[in-house]
């Protein structure tokens, strides 16, 4: 009973296995994909004295050598992961040129190349046939697991053998779905010494080479039994055997494998030296080139290949035959059939090697070398490598390498600074015009005259209840609100808690009422501002005796949110008394103003809610003589709800949509990030050569795999598999990144689909949440354009001390770039801002359909929509070495998430909109842009736009990103050394990208360096002395 229930549990597992397969296979070959299964190698980065550097390193490839598009494959999805084995999608669909491959004897068994019993004919789909590339490796001795026998999964092509043993069988879905578990869940032996290592679905082009009689090759190795027959008389044959389903007739030594190995490898050498598409090969015991008129499938050589073949190889030219000896030192053997029992010999002599000919078309093993068919001289060896003798005859190199197009047509020439020019100039701007400050920064202002816990009560409070990814929260004080500083048109909100001096009052009423260059007026709330606050702000009787009192505790009612007991800081103002409106005064006149009192004490009649608005304008100021938010007492969720309630309906502030407490104690700090975002793991992403050269560079810098970020306080660790992570999983400080595994929520085929660079985002670490970007590149050194991608950050940095919003739909990368000091940009490090930010708005108007989206550059290094809302922005860090500059750079862009300003794909929206046409819709309009795809394009044109710097192309670089600024002829005030300041017009930047200035009535020209804000570098702009 318990076998029966445990046989049919297996049953049912092994065929939602095969149709598991089946599907995800079927799913991606229908998308024009191949589809790999490969054994992962195991990597070792530790201490290895056995190996030269006392370094190893080993990481899988991508897709097989045998590909001639390898170059190009770039992993997609994971579909299945069987401990070490890897099943994955593969971009574009891999392709094997068969033309230097040897094709598998047409019937009857066989012993060479590999065991094969050809007279069980596999009956397969050929509607829906699929070729399939398996890659065997070399083992010293018998591999572990069980024999497959390949031609019971169908039909057997073409083999070649260099490092790996590789052939092709031709096939369907159901046999390669037995043949892909039959690989996941064992180790499939092609023979003894021959391991599967891959399964790979390709297509196939060209016709492999005829060899004509391999049965006449001696071969000293294991042959295989025909399948046991059971009672009924019936074979028993699954696909795979058992060792002790095969009698040995005389194994090879370790000698006679390693002599079969070069021999298969000498066959697939001879293969590799008849020039595809022109001939093909014949033999006998020498190896010779034939004409191709032997087989119907290729063409007659040309005159000029005859020519060029019998200069270059120096052999006898006859009327229908070139001959050419390709192998060395191969004697004449005596060797019996392959039928009989080798004979034993001596492992310390050579294996004697048959003579391997070119002849009627395909590849012969003969015992008497042939003489020219109409000649009477031998035909001569060649000496010198089969290496060498490719190298000289001048054949194809493969796709990509010719002058021809995908389509066999010669490419036309293309202006190679095509990059430099902008395609579609952008719409012209007012004469002096600079960014607008119609629409506030997302920037809220937090002034707190209290403790630290009240500040950090507040800032939660405030987060909670503001729309998620909206705004951005920074700490002040009073003294920088009173200065000069330009907080006021880089702020949607001040907000303060605690007692003001009345030295806030101006700047608060200049910033509500909108008075900063036409700017709309500004928002502010008081939480407890103090008597002698309000009453120079509300000069009237109402509040000309207000008095401070001690704390207490007040009872709220705001509308349907009754009795509330919060912390109470009591005027002795009566609601009765509160005028309708009111005069202020501010710097430049007086504005009228509207009170409403929202909420009273209910026991005193106190007004505890008081709203002032501008009559003129948007402005207003909230005084709140509650403590709302965390802190507040029992009521935190409902006061939460309040201050919700009072941004949105009062302040025209975005709210969120369900606030909720922050909880104060994490379960585990260090793995939450801010807004309550749950820090993943990385992902190594690149050409398996790359981070091999990556891994090792770092080798002296693991400790136990792992890598100390000192500056970024980061430490990373490189994992094989998720069996490695520790438990406690990503946190704050520590990056866990997976070598083997593609993400989930980054397309790798999008990405590398697009990317075209040489160093330049090759290799990326990706994580869909982590702290900064930057952080992980804050170390020593890593390596020349590495790439850090983040799907959302939670501290992401911007200039000075700034932050960067880092929402979900928002681009965020840094590079590392490492820059010779004695090159232009090496001698010029400021100028890389302002040719990163070049590169991401060029990179997007060179995306067919976006040329005509309004974007511009803001100096030193804000991308914007237009001249009002800014959607990025670059940072830049830099440190020196001995003969270089490493620039880490950073930058952030609004792609496809519309807050907290707009987004790109808003601007392709609006487009399409203004056309008339619905994007997607009858192949019409511009299809929104993905992240993968604008920072693929943007490494594109930042690695153009580096080379062409430091390629003496500066003038046409600067031409470009004067076609995209915002401040031609555009009015700035600067100040002179003595303090004396003075209106002057933006002429450019100089060769170091700092801003140059025209005073008025002067005709100098100065450069002029910021005088250090963090809210607008063009206002405060300071002349240095010399």
């Amino acid at each position: 009973m318990l076998f029966t229930i445990y046989y049919v549990a297996a049953t049912w597992i092994q065929s939602w296995r095969l149709n598991y397969l089946k599907n995800r296979v079927n799913e991606y070959l229908v998308r024009n994909a191949s589809v790999v299964l490969y054994q992962v190698p195991e990597v070792d980065i530790s201490s290895d004295a056995s190996v030269e550097g006392g370094f190893t390193v080993q990481v899988p490839s991508v897709s097989s050598s045998y590909c001639i598009n390898k170059d190009v494959a770039k992993l997609g999805d994971l579909l299945w992961n069987v401990g070490s084995k890897r099943v994955y999608s593969l971009f574009p669909k891999q392709i094997v040129d068969l033309s230097q491959w040897i094709s598998f004897k047409d019937k009857g068994p066989s012993v060479f190349p590999i065991n094969t019993d050809t007279d069980n004919t596999v009956e397969i789909d050929m509607e829906n046939k699929i070729d399939v590339l398996i890659e065997a490796a070399f083992l010293d001795g018998q591999g572990p697991g069980e024999f497959a026998k390949i031609d019971s999964y169908g039909v057997l092509k073409a083999w070649k053998a260099s490092a790996h043993f590789g052939l092709i069988l031709e096939t369907d879905m159901e046999h390669l779905a037995r043949l892909g578990l039959c690989f996941l869940f064992g180790h499939p032996n092609i023979q003894d010494g021959m391991e599967i290592i891959r399964l790979e679905t390709v297509s196939c082009s060209g016709y492999p080479c005829k060899l004509l009689n391999p049965d006449s090759i001696p071969m000293p190795r294991t042959i295989r039994q025909r399948p046991q027959e059971n009672e009924s008389g019936e074979e028993v044959d699954d696909g795979s055997m058992s060792r002790s389903s095969f009698t040995d007739i005389a194994a090879m030594s370790p000698m006679q494998w390693k002599s079969h190995i070069e021999l298969l490898q000498n066959f697939s050498q001879a293969a590799d030296e008849t020039p595809s598409g022109e001939i093909t090969l014949a033999a006998d015991r020498s190896i010779s080139v034939v004409p191709t008129s032997a087989s119907p499938r290729r063409p007659e050589p040309s005159e000029a290949l005859k020519d060029s073949l019998k200069a270059l190889y120096n052999f006898k030219m006859d009327e229908d035959e070139i001959r050419l000896e390709v192998l060395k030192g191969i004697t004449p053997s005596n060797g019996s059939s392959s039928k009989s029992p080798a004979k034993d010999v001596d492992a310390k002599k050579a294996e004697p090697k048959p003579n391997i000919s070119l002849q009627d078309g395909a590849l012969v093993v003969g015992e008497k070398p042939v003489a020219a068919s109409s000649g009477p001289e031998p035909a001569k060896s060649i000496s010198g490598s089969a290496s060498t003798a490719s190298a000289k005859s001048g054949s194809p190199k493969g796709p990509g390498s010719a002058t021809t197009s995908s389509k066999g047509s010669t490419s036309a020439p293309q202006d190679e600074d095509a990059f430099l020019t902008r395609k579609c100039p952008a719409p012209p701007l007012p004469q002096g015009s600079s960014p607008q400050h119609g629409k506030k920064p997302p920037n809220i202002l937090i002034l707190c005259t209290g403790s630290q816990d009240v500040a950090v009560q507040s800032k939660e409070a405030l987060e909670a209840a503001l729309q998620k990814h909206k705004y951005v929260l920074y700490s002040t004080t009073q003294a920088e609100v009173c200065s000069r500083t330009p907080w006021a048109d880089n702020t949607s909100m001040l907000f303060t808690h605690g007692r003001l001096n009345g030295d806030m009052v101006k700047p608060i009423l200049n910033y509500m009422s909108g008075s900063n260059d036409g700017a709309e007026g500004g928002r502010v709330w008081c939480v407890c501002p103090g008597a002698e606050f309000l009453r120079l702000l509300l000069p009237c009787p109402a509040f000309s005796n207000a008095k401070d009192s001690l704390e207490s505790k007040g009872v709220v009612s705001y509308k349907q949110w009754k009795g509330l007991k919060l912390p109470h800081c009591s005027l002795g103002v009566r609601a009765s008394d509160v005028p309708p409106t009111l005069e202020l005064a501010k710097s430049q006149g007086k504005f009228n103003v509207t009170l409403k009192v929202l909420a009273t004490e209910d026991t005193s009649h106190e007004p505890v809610l008081l709203l002032i608005s501008s009559q003129s304008g948007a402005g207003k100021i909230l005084i709140s003589m509650v403590k709302l938010g965390t802190g507040s007492g029992e009521s935190e969720q409902k006061c939460l709800e309040v201050m919700n309630d009072l941004l949105s309906s009062h302040l025209g502030l975005s709210a969120s949509s369900s606030p909720s407490v922050p909880s104060s104690v994490s379960s585990s700090p260090s793995s939450k990030g801010g807004q309550g975002a749950t820090f993943t793991n990385g992902y190594f992403l690149g050409r398996h050569e790359l981070k091999l050269e990556f891994l090792s560079s770092i080798k002296d810098r693991l400790k136990e795999n792992v890598l100390p970020i000192n500056g970024g306080g980061l430490s990373l660790k490189f994992c094989q598999s998720i069996a490695d992570i520790p438990k406690s999983g990503a946190t704050s400080s520590f990056l866990p990144v997976l070598l083997h595994t593609c993400p989930p929520k980054f397309s790798t085929v999008e990405y590398f689909e697009n990317l075209q660079t040489e160093s330049i985002g090759r290799l990326v670490i990706y994580s869909r949440i982590l702290t900064s970007t930057m952080n992980v590149l804050s170390g020593p050194v890593l390596h020349h354009g590495l790439a850090v991608i983040a799907t959302q950050q939670t501290e992401g940095k911007g200039r000075s001390s700034n932050v960067w919003l880092s929402p979900e739909g928002c681009g965020m990368f840094s590079l590392q770039l490492v820059l010779p000091d004695t090159s232009y940009l090496g001698r010029h490090a400021p100028l890389l801002q302002h040719i990163i930010a070049l590169s991401v708005v060029s990179a997007i108007n060179g995306i067919p359909g976006c040329e005509e989206l309004d974007l511009r550059l803001k100096w030193p290094n804000d991308i914007y929509a237009g001249n009002s809302d800014k959607i990025g922005g670059v940072i830049v860090n830099s440190t020196s070495t001995k003969n270089s500059l490493v620039c880490n750079v950073g930058c952030g862009l609004n792609i496809s998430n519309s807050v907290p300003t707009v987004c790109v794909n808003d601007l392709i929206k609006n487009q399409n909109k203004s056309k008339g046409i619905v994007a997607n819709k009858d192949g019409k309009g511009v299809a929104p842009l993905t992240v993968e795809k604008v920072l693929a394009r943007t490494f594109n044109q930042l690695e153009k736009l580096i080379d062409a710097v430091q390629s003496d192309k500066v003038d046409k670089v600067m031409k470009l990103y004067y076609d995209y600024w915002l401040h031609s002829d555009a009015e700035v005030r600067v100040s002179f050394p003595s303090g004396q300041t003075q209106s002057g017009i933006i002429t450019g930047i100089d060769t170091f990208g700092f801003l140059q200035v025209k005073p008025s009535g002067s005709s100098s020209v100065f450069t002029v360096h910021p005088d250090g804000n963090s809210f607008d570098m063009l206002q405060g702009l300071i002349i240095p002395k010399k």
